[in-house]
């Protein structure tokens, strides 16, 4: 196929080294933050929430509750200069 979204996702990777020097910037943030609003989602329903974690005292809680769950990714999470959770509804049903 040569759809240019096709093309996108064929040339994807997964970063295995982040440079912690980096940080997004409020702009980039905030196109983020709209994409994320603008998400689709059966009948406009978004049975989720995103939560932005921004300060040092908040990736530190983040981290210590998952101490001893998902190792994989922890040096990541209080190194990075963001980090977005996404939860949601278990129970939603609609």
């Amino acid at each position: 196929m040569s759809h240019q979204i096709i093309k996108d996702l064929n040339s994807r990777y997964t970063a295995k080294k982040y440079d912690a020097e980096k940080r997004i910037s409020q702009a980039d943030m905030a196109i983020i933050k709209e994409a994320i609003r603008l998400s689709a989602s059966s009948i406009n329903s978004q049975p989720w929430k995103f939560i932005v974690i921004e300060s040092d005292e908040a990736k530190q809680r983040f981290h210590s509750t998952f101490a001893n769950k998902h190792q994989f990714n922890q040096p990541h999470a209080t190194t990075a200069s963001h980090t977005i959770l996404l939860a949601y509804d278990p129970k939603f049903t609609k």
